[in-house]
């Protein structure tokens, strides 16, 4: 049974199905996204996708996975209709009867967390988040000395957060690539999406952006007194699960949204007013989208 299920996933192309289902396939560096849906990747070597624009209120991680993920995610069929369709695809149908009741999407299945082996300088990553993000270097040597930052072999920015409880142990880690020809990003396996990357000032205030290269702009924006805020990197907008980790902390009691001012991040800051009003009506929330542009990133540089 799971021989039918791994025929599947080799013989049909994500790239190769999405124009059947109407989409607009198109080249997004290594990558390939949809023209319909931008917020989704397609790996065509792994041949799997992920989604980070639609927030979930259980603990789901940015949907995706395989060929078989990825048409339940944008049709109307069932896990069955799905495995019948493809499964003739392959010319294979009596094969159906051989197939267990479900399928376990790769998001789920355990990973070993290991963080990418370092470089020797800094040189790629100082001048990708200073030049070209505009990010103030003051800041960027700060995340370092807090090693929450550093530059792996290939010369990507590597963004770390550590565990709530155990502060010296690394739980998350997500990748930006420094060529700005070329965009690259995404995490490592076997991140900790129930904690994301969180930047602790021992403040009263959690300042919540979409990716780390939000948070360091909103620093940098609010530079004089960018300490007062706790930053909360959710990683993408379908990972809201990680502020679960900090409401518990009865020293917070004030929490900014600061996601993208798009459809995903308006959606992710309605969840995260539900999540939080729930689990901490004690707690200030204020909604600081960035109105003025798409993000803060944007706004920054357009600061100059």
């Amino acid at each position: 049974m799971s021989n039918v299920y791994q025929i599947i996933k080799e013989q049909i192309r994500i790239i190769d199905y999405a124009p059947r289902l109407g989409f607009t396939v198109k080249r997004k560096g290594k990558y390939y996204s949809l023209k319909e849906h931008d917020s989704v990747i397609i790996d065509p070597e792994k041949n799997c996708f992920w989604r980070n624009s639609v927030p979930t209120m259980g603990t789901a991680i940015g949907r995706g996975g395989s060929i078989i993920d990825f048409v339940l995610e944008f049709t109307n069929m069932d896990l069955h209709e799905v495995l019948k369709v493809l499964t003739q695809e392959i010319g294979g149908a009596e094969q159906l009867s051989q197939l267990p009741q479900f399928e376990i999407r790769s998001a789920d299945k355990k990973r070993i967390f290991r963080l990418p082996e370092k470089d020797q300088h800094m040189h790629n990553v100082f001048a990708y988040l200073v030049k070209t993000r505009k990010i103030a270097p003051d800041i960027v040597q700060e995340m370092i000395h807090r090693k929450q930052l550093y530059q792996d072999v290939h010369k990507n920015c590597v963004f770390v957060g550590y565990d709530h409880a155990e502060k010296e142990k690394p739980v998350f880690a997500c990748l930006r690539g420094t060529n700005t020809y070329r965009s690259f990003y995404g995490d490592v396996p076997g991140c900790d999406y129930k904690q994301g990357i969180y930047v602790d000032n021992q403040a009263a205030t959690i300042y919540i952006t979409e990716s780390m290269i939000e948070s360091l702009s909103v620093m940098t924006l609010k530079r004089e007194h960018w300490k007062n805020f706790n930053y909360l990197a959710l990683a993408g907008v379908g990972k809201v699960e990680s502020i679960y980790s900090y409401l518990p902390d009865r020293s917070i009691k004030e929490i900014w949204i600061g996601t993208n001012n798009d459809h995903g991040g308006k959606l992710a800051c309605d969840l995260l007013k539900k999540i939080i009003g729930k689990e901490r009506p004690d707690v200030q929330i204020i909604v600081d989208l960035p109105e003025q542009e798409n993000d803060w990133n944007d706004l920054l540089k357009k600061k100059g």
